[in-house]
């Protein structure tokens, strides 16, 4: 990995998989396409990746690591978390230029079970500090990211002792919690997840609560000042990033300013410098796999091609050193940082 650098753009919007790159031309501050990669646990059988083409474009990268989909699991069984540990390591190994791997997604989310069988922030955080540990000993990792994965939202799947409601948020400090004072781990990044219930832009801003036993939380997008307000202390300066966001029912296809209103949402928090920084936004999702697909909703196109141009950015800290080098895309002349792996 010596040999290997990665963009970190500040522009924040992103797509959910590639394809639909072309809607952040429009970026004069790069943009962030979301890979996804079902592994499984055969480290002698290991996909590798060359995001290079997607880098010499201007693009950061973010990789989410699933052992697989279904009842598969995000992440395996227990006996299988030093497989799947090493399956990972061999896929960053092998892989060119990306610098955020997150592992796991929507751990607490039943559809997410391996074999229906409830994954609770222990087994994560043991899962995830195996991933961990395996990924950074890999020579030239230092500045690679690996990311504690997001958990679903709104979803009260997963109760255990200490958390009798399912609390989603709960889940996924408790992770945070397990890692910093059993694993002596601290994430590199986190991610999270943040939607509307509804194709209205103002929901974006709304302040609606949820029910009983969850009238704490906040229903909307705003859903991420939940999680962001939950960071534990010793968290608070890596990087977060919002893996996916959509209007939970189906895309339409119109130009309805959601996007465009989402992204001035995060400039907005992340204008305030003493705000932990919200790296990406990603709209999920870009191929018709589902009925989030954006593929072919032109209408929806022009929303976040005007998003994409509007300059929305995430800030670095006043106390960050000047970047390792500056890179100017060949392709689209835009000026970014570049990290170099060491």
């Amino acid at each position: 990995m010596a040999d290997k650098t990665y963009l970190a753009p500040r522009g924040i919007l992103g797509i959910h998989e590639p394809g639909g790159e072309h809607l952040l031309r429009n970026s004069k501050n790069g943009g962030w396409i979301l890979f996804l990669h079902a592994l499984g646990h055969d480290p002698y059988n290991v996909p590798a990746m060359d995001y290079t083409p997607w880098v010499d474009k201007g693009f950061g990268i973010i990789a989410r690591l699933n052992h697989g989909y279904g009842t598969d699991g995000t992440i395996p069984l227990p006996g299988n978390y030093d497989a799947f540990a090493e399956t990972v390591m061999e896929h960053i190994r092998k892989s060119k230029g990306c610098g955020v791997f997150t592992i796991g997604n929507e751990m607490n989310h039943e559809q997410e079970r391996p074999n229906k069988i409830p994954t609770t922030p222990a087994m994560y955080a043991l899962c995830y500090a195996k991933c961990y540990k395996a990924a950074h000993s890999i020579p030239g990792s230092k500045n690679v990211q690996i990311a504690l994965g997001p958990v679903g939202p709104y979803n009260d799947n997963t109760k255990y002792f200490g958390n009798e409601t399912g609390d989603w948020i709960k889940y996924w400090t408790d992770c945070m919690e397990i890692l910093h004072e059993v694993y002596k781990v601290d994430p590199d990044a986190l991610t999270l997840h943040a939607y509307t219930h509804g194709p209205e832009s103002r929901l974006v801003f709304s302040e609606d609560k949820m029910g009983a036993p969850f009238t704490n939380r906040r229903y909307h997008f705003r859903t991420y000042r939940d999680s962001m307000d939950a960071i534990p202390s010793w968290m608070r300066q890596v990087p977060v990033y919002i893996t996916e966001t959509n209007q939970y029912d189906a895309w339409t296809n119109a130009n309805n300013a959601w996007v465009q209103t989402a992204a001035d949402e995060i400039d907005t928090w992340n204008s305030d410098r003493a705000h932990q920084q919200i790296r990406a936004l990603i709209i999920y999702r870009w191929p018709r796999y589902d009925k989030w697909a954006i593929d072919g909703k032109t209408r929806l196109y022009q929303d976040i091609e005007y998003a994409a141009g509007q300059g929305n950015v995430w800030y670095p800290k006043d106390t960050d050193p000047e970047p390792n080098n500056i890179f100017r895309c060949p392709g689209c002349g835009r000026t970014m940082e570049v990290m170099e792996v060491k």
